[in-house]
């Protein structure tokens, strides 16, 4: 098992994204994205910010939480 999916499962991520719509967007890179927006201050929108506040992957303040930044590394260094 990767190191993202044992930070935020599958099953986490269904259920962070159920009523949504993304299109054909895959989950973990709308995740990958939206913690990028957070780490470079940019704003994210109302249900992306909802998303990674419910999988604890950002604070209220709009900063990167441990496992956050965790995630945020992982995403881009393919481990």
């Amino acid at each position: 098992m990767n190191r993202i999916a044992e930070l935020v499962s599958d099953e986490q991520l269904e259920k962070a994204f159920k009523g949504t719509n993304y299109g054909d967007k895959n989950p973990r890179d709308v995740i990958k994205l939206g913690l990028m927006k957070v780490a470079c201050e940019y704003h994210n929108g109302h249900t992306t910010q909802q998303i990674l506040l419910h999988l604890e992957l950002q604070t209220k303040d709009l900063k990167l939480t441990n496992k956050g930044r965790q995630y945020l590394y992982d995403a881009y260094t393919k481990n």
